[in-house]
């Protein structure tokens, strides 16, 4: 969970500080279609297996990834 968060975080340059609830919608939080990839590709990276272009949208919250 620490990896998900710390990404959505620098995607959206949120500081360490600020809440982030985990139900929340990412959409509600800033995510477009360019930043969705943007995370999904750098969690791609980060854990080393191929995610799905959808990934944010069949999983719109923290939560629910």
């Amino acid at each position: 969970m620490r990896v998900l968060e710390s990404s959505v975080r620098e995607v959206l340059g949120m500081r360490e500080q600020e809440a982030l609830e985990e139900s929340a919608p990412l959409s509600d939080l800033g995510f477009d279609s360019m930043l969705s990839v943007e995370l999904r590709d750098r969690l791609a990276r980060q854990l080393g297996v191929q995610l799905p272009a959808t990934l944010l949208y069949d999983y719109p919250t923290i939560k629910a990834l």
